[in-house]
């Protein structure tokens, strides 16, 4: 018998208790460790968009197997394309002609892996299934589609602008004259133009345009280069509008790319996914979808959290839910959160039965603008003040970081876990899961600037490091910020530094890691973390919380040699990141201390 289990069974043995006996040994029997897919999802997007993107722009300048003259609309042809190399003119007009070809196919292809990347039903389905298990790695799922959509988001909308503005390049560059020629409507909703029309005539050295190109250079400048980047910054400051924005813009542009008769290709391709994007959207909205009775409970005026007692739970660490009111605006949409599950009987909602809690927090401020009559002010704090709570959820779901925290948990890489606010969630999950898993070594750190919130926190973490027994973990809390002198507050800062598990023989478990274990430490500081001094060297690191603090953990990442991976920042105002940066900067001239 290996000495580990030998040491078990005597302790059995003189206490007498079985069910040890028997958690223990199932704790000492070989498993599989996890392990990610081989094939990474991101990556296996991005070839297959370029390979696909290459090959639709090649087939154009190249073999034009399926050109549009093939098709009849209406009263004609879809469109005639020019095969016999580039149109004839300056190189600007080859320029155009050339701008016109490579965009028009870049965008049918670009703008289905946009709506791919919106399908989150479909990834949400996927991501459990057997094929993220097994053949496709889906961990850092969210995050790529994120990455995805915003770099092919940016780059269609510079290809389309080039696009519409391309045909005024010979005016601009060769001083040629643009005459606007009025055709007749086509269906869709199109404009055919007439008989003997030509966009470019070198007789005469003029651009040919007609009234639908000319409307198409005010929509597409209107929509990308004004619209677009205002959605993309209130998605960061008023995210109740911008998200309908930024759809809006989807709809509009799509609609201009398949009304279109001289766009055939974009009739075939384009719409199926946009429609696969509607229904994705249709089962969306009822799949996982539930009213539960909710416990509320305040732990600060800012903070807040919701218990509930869930069919369906998932084993990995911060799931999110989405959550609505019910009585809120046909606007409102559902709002994101990160929770933790109960896995170990915790008792945190007054003797009540819960499986799931959400730590959110309150965002006390007006709606500007309002959607409608009833989100007068943010829906956290209509959540907050909510008399009769009645809340549609969705989830659980697997958040950004989810399984790829699980799997680190799993491997032969110590881990640090930071977290910041509202986060603290998913670092209860992890603590949860850490006797199962056990990695070499595990830090956790923690800030907020919340009295309520910190007390909180430091019970939690306590009572679930004396329910079960941890090595190799340590554990650091600060609260910053300026607080008066509270008695609670005092009391919890007394003993700074607390071990627990003093009494637990340590030569009765085992770890994956050959260096000796240590019990764990829980230290608790007023001020901000010296990220340079509080990361250990060469960890993997996680982080979840404001856009400042991710900032400088990333600064510090760099510094420590540390592989960094963060999720979603739920506060990007630059103010605060300047704010945080500075703090960093004061931290930096302070090596000697861990805490400034």
């Amino acid at each position: 018998m290996p000495n580990a289990l030998h040491n078990v069974a005597t302790d059995v043995q003189n206490n007498g208790n079985v069910q040890v006996l028997e958690e223990e040994l199932q704790k000492q029997m070989p498993r599989r460790r996890l392990r990610y897919a081989p094939l990474n999802y991101e990556l296996l997007v991005w070839v297959c968009f370029g390979t696909f993107t290459l090959l639709a722009v090649v087939d154009r300048f190249v073999w034009n197997v399926w050109p549009r003259q093939m098709y009849t609309i209406g009263t004609g042809s879809a469109g005639s394309d020019f095969t016999d190399g580039l149109k004839p003119g300056p190189w600007a007009v080859k320029f155009y002609d050339a701008v016109a070809r490579i965009s028009g196919r870049y965008s049918i292809v670009a703008l289905n892996l946009l709506l791919f990347t919106m399908m989150k039903t479909s990834m949400n389905f996927v991501a459990e299934s057997w094929i993220a298990r097994h053949v496709v790695d889906f961990t850092d799922s969210v995050e790529g589609n994120r990455r995805l959509h915003k770099w092919n988001g940016i780059a269609i909308a510079v290809w389309t602008l080039l696009h519409v503005w391309s045909i005024l390049f010979p005016c601009i560059v060769h001083g040629w004259n643009a005459e606007v020629i009025l055709g007749s409507f086509e269906w869709i909703l199109s404009e055919r133009g007439p008989k003997g029309f030509k966009d470019i005539n070198n007789e005469t050295k003029t651009m040919g345009l007609q009234g639908d190109d000319v409307f198409r250079i005010v929509e597409m400048t209107i929509l990308l280069a004004i619209l677009l980047p205002l959605s993309v910054r209130w998605l960061h400051t008023r995210w109740h509008l911008g998200i309908h924005l930024h759809n809006i813009i989807n709809v509009l542009y799509f609609i201009d790319i398949v009304r279109r008769h001289t766009h055939p290709h974009s009739w075939i391709l384009n719409t199926p996914f946009f429609v696969a994007w509607i229904v994705d959207s249709v089962i969306g909205s009822y799949w996982r979808r539930s009213k539960p009775l909710m416990h509320r409970q305040h732990l600060s005026e800012d903070y807040m959290l919701l218990f509930s007692d869930e069919r369906k739970t998932l084993e990995t660490v911060g799931p999110k839910y989405y959550l609505r009111l019910v009585r809120s605006s046909l606007l409102e949409r559902a709002h994101v959160f990160t929770a933790f599950e109960n896995r170990q009987g915790l008792n945190l909602c007054e003797g009540k039965p819960w499986t799931t809690c959400l730590l959110i927090r309150v965002y006390h401020s007006k709606r500007t603008p309002r959607l409608g009559r009833k989100d007068k002010v943010s829906h956290t704090q209509r959540v907050a003040e909510a008399a009769d709570l009645q809340i549609y959820q969705w989830g659980p779901f697997l958040g950004s970081m989810s399984d790829r925290v699980k799997i680190s948990l799993d491997g032969r890489r110590a881990v640090t876990l930071i977290a910041g606010g509202s986060a603290a969630g998913y670092l209860i999950d992890a603590i949860q899961l850490h006797t199962k898993y056990q990695p070499p070594y595990l830090t956790i750190l923690y800030t907020c600037a919340d009295a309520g919130l910190f007390e909180w926190v430091v019970r939690v973490f306590e009572e679930l490091l004396e329910k079960d027994r941890h090595f190799n973990l340590n554990v650091s809390i600060a609260l910053t910020g300026q607080h008066d002198d509270d008695r609670r507050l005092s009391a919890l800062f007394e003993d700074k530094d607390r071990f627990i598990g003093r009494k637990v023989s340590q030569d009765s478990f085992s770890s994956q890691s050959d260096e000796p274990m240590k019990p764990t430490r829980i230290s608790l500081n007023r001020g901000r973390f010296n990220f340079y001094k509080t990361i250990p060297d060469d960890n993997i690191v996680y982080f979840q919380g404001s856009g400042g603090l991710q900032t400088a953990v990333k600064k510090a990442c760099k510094v420590r040699k540390c592989g960094f991976v963060a999720g979603p920042a739920y506060d990007q105002n630059p103010a605060k990141k300047k704010f945080f940066l500075k703090g960093l900067v004061m931290n930096c001239l302070r090596k000697e201390q861990d805490f400034v």
